[in-house]
C-alpha cells in the first residue's frame, strides 16, 4: 500500500500516542479530496503537520474489513454479574457474545472476588454460578486434606 487508492478498506484511522489524537476518515472522501494517487506518506505528513506535539508520533491504521459471508452474529449475550447476599445485582463485570470468553471472564472474576456470588447468565438462565458458601466449603475441604495428608499435593491439574 503506497497510495490512498491502494487501501483495502472503507475507512482510514490515524492515531497519535503523544497527544492522544485519533480520527477515522472516509476513504471515499479522502480520495475525492486528495486523489487516489496521493502517497500515504504525504497524507500522514499532512496530518502530522497539524499536530500540537512535536515530534508527532501519528500512525495510519487500516481496520480489518469483515467478510459478512463468514461472520456469524451471535444471537445471545452472556452477562457476568456479582450479586449481594440478598439477591440484587451489585456489579456488572461485563457482557460478551461468546461462551468461552464469558467463561474466562467468570474464572477471572472468581479469582478476584472469591467470596462473592458470581454468575454467568444467558438472559435469565444461570450458565455458571460461584457462591460464597460453596467456595468456603471447598476451602475447608482443601485445608482438611492438607492437614490430614501434609506430604501429598492436592493441587488441581494446571495449578502450580
Amino acid at each position: 500500500m503506497k497510495n490512498l487508492g491502494d487501501v483495502p478498506s472503507r475507512r482510514l484511522l490515524i492515531e497519535c500516542e503523544r497527544c492522544r489524537r485519533c480520527g477515522s476518515y472516509s476513504l471515499e472522501r479522502l480520495v475525492a479530496r486528495h486523489g487516489k494517487n496521493r502517497p500515504l506518506r504525504d497524507f500522514l505528513g499532512l496530518m502530522r503537520s497539524r499536530c500540537a506535539e512535536r515530534p508527532c508520533t501519528a500512525q495510519l491504521l487500516v481496520p480489518l474489513e469483515l467478510d459478512l459471508d463468514q461472520a456469524v452474529m451471535p444471537t445471545n449475550s452472556f452477562d457476568i454479574d456479582i450479586w449481594t447476599a440478598r439477591g440484587s445485582r451489585e456489579m456488572s463485570v461485563g457482557r460478551v457474545w461468546h461462551l468461552e470468553i464469558a467463561s474466562a471472564a467468570f474464572d477471572r472474576a472468581v479469582s478476584l472476588w472469591p467470596h462473592s456470588i458470581i454468575t454467568v447468565r444467558d438472559r435469565w438462565r444461570a450458565v455458571r454460578t460461584h457462591n460464597r458458601e460453596e467456595a468456603e466449603r471447598r476451602e475447608r475441604q482443601e485445608k482438611l486434606l492438607k492437614n490430614l495428608f501434609p506430604d501429598r499435593s492436592h493441587a488441581k491439574p494446571g495449578e502450580s
